[in-house]
C-alpha cells in the first residue's frame, strides 16, 4: 500500500467534522480543501477558477489605472512600474518582451554570482529574475523614489538596494556579472564610454556584463530622458569593442498589435560583453521565438575580435 492509499484510507475513516478539524489545524486555507474532498473536486475547481479569472480582471484594472496615473499626468518618471507590464500592458500589446527581458540577462548570470546591477528602477527584474540565480545583488538606481518603492515591494533577503548616481558612485568590488538594463539609453555618448571604463574594472575575469535598450524608432526620442538612442546593433556594438575583447548585440523585433498605435512596435537591443565566453559564440544554435526576429550583430558567426574590427573599420 502506497502513501496515497495509506492517506485516504485514513480520510475515509474520519468524519467531516473530523476533516475540517484536522484542515484547520494544518492551515486556515486548508479548510476550503477539506470542504472540496466532500463536495467533489470539479465543482471546486470551478469556484477557484472563477474567484482566478475576478482577481486577474480586478489586478488587470487596477494596474491600468496605476499606468495611467504614473505616465499620464507631469512629471514624466524615468522608471516604470513593472507590475503594470506584468498585468495590463502584455496582454493589451499582445508582446511578452517582460519575459524576453529577464530571460535574456539570466544568459549572464551563472548559478551563486555576486551581481551588480545598474539603474534598476522599480526592481522587478532584480527580484523575480535576477535574485533567484544569485548569492547577491547589488541594485542601484539614481532615483530616491524607486529604490523606496523597491524596497517595498521587492525586497528580498539577498537584495541591497541603494540610491547611487553610477556616474559618480559606482560600487567597488568585482562581480561575475553586472546588469544594464533599460538604461544605457539615458546617458549620453561620452558617459557611456566613461562608464565603460569603470565597469571593466569591477567586473571578475570572465565576468559579464550585460543589458538591454531600444532601438531609436525615426528621429524623435521615444522618451525626453533619452540621451542617446542607438540607431542599430552596430551602433551600440561599437561602443563595447574598444573595451572588451568579446561582445555581441542581439535584436529582437515585434511588430505592434493591429488597432494598437504603431509607437508599440517593439525593437529591443540586447547586449553581451566580456574578456572570457558570451553566452552565445560561434556555432551555438540560432535563436527563435514566436513573432521575434532574433539576430546577432556579429554576422556569419565570425569571431568577435574580427567582427569588432570590421565595424570599427566602417
Amino acid at each position: 500500500m502506497n502513501a496515497r492509499q495509506v492517506a485516504e484510507k485514513i480520510t475515509r475513516s474520519l468524519s467531516p467534522a473530523s476533516i475540517l478539524r484536522v484542515a484547520w489545524a494544518l492551515r486556515p486555507s486548508n479548510v476550503f480543501m477539506g470542504i472540496c474532498y466532500l463536495t467533489g473536486k470539479e465543482r471546486c475547481l470551478w469556484l477557484a477558477r472563477k474567484i482566478a479569472w475576478v482577481s486577474r480582471v480586478a489586478a488587470n484594472r487596477a494596474h491600468l489605472l496605476v499606468f495611467y496615473l504614473q505616465w499620464g499626468l507631469p512629471p514624466v518618471p524615468e522608471w516604470q512600474d513593472q507590475f503594470t507590464t506584468q498585468y495590463t500592458l502584455w496582454e493589451m500589446l499582445g508582446q511578452p518582451f517582460l519575459a524576453e527581458r529577464g530571460a535574456m540577462s539570466l544568459l549572464a548570470i551563472p548559478q551563486d554570482a555576486v551581481v551588480l546591477e545598474l539603474c534598476c528602477g522599480d526592481g522587478y527584474y532584480t527580484h523575480f529574475f535576477h535574485a533567484g540565480r544569485a548569492k547577491s545583488v547589488t541594485a542601484i538606481d539614481f532615483d530616491p523614489t524607486a529604490i523606496a518603492y523597491a524596497k517595498k515591494y521587492h525586497r528580498a533577503a539577498n537584495v541591497a538596494y541603494l540610491v547611487r548616481d553610477i556616474r559618480k558612485e559606482l560600487p567597488q568590488g568585482e562581480y561575475d556579472a553586472i546588469i544594464w538594463n533599460g538604461a544605457i539609453e539615458h546617458f549620453t555618448p561620452e558617459e557611456i564610454q566613461a562608464l565603460l571604463l569603470e565597469l571593466r574594472t569591477r567586473l571578475k575575469p570572465g565576468g559579464i556584463l550585460a543589458g538591454y535598450t531600444i532601438a531609436a524608432v525615426g528621429d524623435t526620442k521615444q522618451l525626453s530622458h533619452h540621451e542617446y538612442e542607438f540607431r542599430s546593433k552596430e551602433d551600440l556594438l561599437r561602443f563595447f569593442t574598444p573595451h572588451f575583447a568579446h561582445a555581441a548585440v542581439y535584436e529582437s523585433v515585434w511588430a505592434n498589435k493591429p488597432g494598437i498605435v504603431a509607437a508599440t512596435r517593439r525593437h529591443n537591443l540586447y547586449f553581451f560583453a566580456s574578456d572570457g565566453s558570451l553566452p552565445f559564440g560561434p556555432g551555438s544554435p540560432s535563436m527563435a521565438w514566436h513573432s521575434t526576429e532574433l539576430t546577432t550583430a556579429t554576422p556569419n558567426h565570425v569571431p568577435h575580435s574580427a567582427a569588432a574590427k570590421q565595424i570599427s573599420d566602417a
